[in-house]
């Protein structure tokens, strides 16, 4: 079982990753391309196991966008 301050890195890690994806869509190009370069720098700092949780994490998001999609779409067109 992984140490606790190794899961509170992890956690941090996280947060540091994923911040640059929360920023406003109004980030001029420039930013937001540093902003994919630090993003990137992250990820590849990332172990194996922290990267399968983020990938299984982004599917699980995009099928509940996908869903919520739908849902609208069946909505809108009632």
């Amino acid at each position: 079982m992984g140490d606790s301050t190794e899961e509170e890195e992890g956690s941090e890690e996280e947060e540091e990753a994923v911040a640059p994806m929360a920023r406003s869509e109004t980030d001029s190009n420039e930013e937001s391309s540093e902003s994919l370069d630090r993003l990137k720098n992250k990820v590849c700092g990332l172990k194996k196991a922290k990267l399968k949780e983020f990938s299984f994490t982004l599917m699980d998001e995009c099928d509940a966008l996908h869903s919520e999609n739908c849902e609208l779409k069946m909505h809108v067109m009632n």
